[in-house]
């Protein structure tokens, strides 16, 4: 494929990049920037993947540029420690939500063979929004240790976490490579317990036998479980949930059966707790630069050990 064929197909492709892009009025300026950078491919990777990583650097590149420039030039007659380590922060933190604060135009794009590798070069022209207040900007969180009550390791546990606070635009999931986070979410399943009720009066039904799949049975199995959550912020604040959940379970039910089809549910409604709470403390989230350290995980199971 030509060199201009390419340009043309990517121009075609990547109009102004919007995402979950800012509103002018968050801005206290825009400012355009260009900006080139080289992406080697990895062993079987294709051009469009290649691209997008080289477009999420370009915008990086950007509002690091931007933002930074900014902050010290609003700093540049009052610079302390203190204040100069809030601005790293803030401009960390455009960087980690760099997809949200540019607009961009790929300008051009090539392939080049270098030596053993082959890359892409791209430029851009972008529109940098440099925001307002931190406020403006999404806490970066990423995800620890979710660990079972064995603990051990549990990806069930992170998968879920990672679809519920993904559903929202509130904040923005790290990536792997990304060094800077707001916050660090750690979970851990404290207890499971199953075990055998005999079915005499519920006081919350009045008196009357608990009724399950519309029987009044002699005997039933209950199903407790323990979750905790914890984020931990930067600045060294704490925001955690511990929820207690049952379910009522046939007596001839299998209870490894009646567990795996229960806890996703349990582990589901403690990260919507967690989630509701960071969202009504939003303003905890933001600064501070303090290690965190998350709980040792377990030896690692292909399959859940809850």
């Amino acid at each position: 494929m030509t060199r201009s064929l390419i340009l043309l197909l990517s121009l075609a492709l990547a109009t102004p990049h919007l995402a979950f892009a800012f509103s002018d009025s968050d801005c206290s300026a825009v400012l355009q920037t260009t900006v080139q950078v080289k992406e080697e491919f990895q062993t079987g990777e294709t051009i469009v993947t290649v691209r997008l990583r080289a477009l999420d650097r370009a915008s990086q590149l950007a509002v690091a540029e931007k933002v930074g420039v900014t902050m010290r030039s609003q700093r540049s007659s009052d610079v302390t420690s203190d204040n100069n380590g809030d601005a790293l922060k803030f401009r960390d933190r455009a960087m980690a939500q760099s997809k949200g604060l540019v607009r961009y135009r790929i300008i051009d794009e090539s392939t080049i063979d270098a030596g053993t590798a082959k890359q892409i070069i791209l430029s851009i022209d972008a529109n940098v929004c440099i925001p307002k207040s931190p406020d403006i900007l999404k806490p970066v969180i990423m995800f620890g240790d979710t660990l079972s009550s064995r603990g051990q390791e549990l990806p069930l546990f992170r998968e879920i976490l990672t679809s519920i606070f993904s559903s929202t635009q509130n904040f923005i999931i790290a990536g792997s490579d990304q060094i800077f986070r707001d916050a660090v979410i750690t979970g851990r399943i404290n207890t499971v317990e199953i075990k055998t009720v005999e079915n005499g009066p519920n006081p919350s039904l009045s008196g009357k036998p608990s009724v399950i799949g519309g029987k009044d049975p002699t005997a039933y199995q209950k199903l407790t479980a323990s979750i905790t959550l914890q984020a931990a912020y930067e600045d060294g604040a704490i925001i955690s949930t511990t929820t207690f959940d049952t379910a009522n379970i046939a007596i001839n039910a299998d209870p490894a059966d009646a567990i795996t089809k229960r806890m996703p549910e349990f582990l589901k409604k403690a990260s919507l707790e967690l989630m509701a709470k960071m969202e009504a403390n939003k303003a905890s989230q933001l600064g501070g630069s303090n290690t965190i350290k998350s709980t040792p995980a377990g030896p690692k199971s292909n399959k859940p050990t809850w």
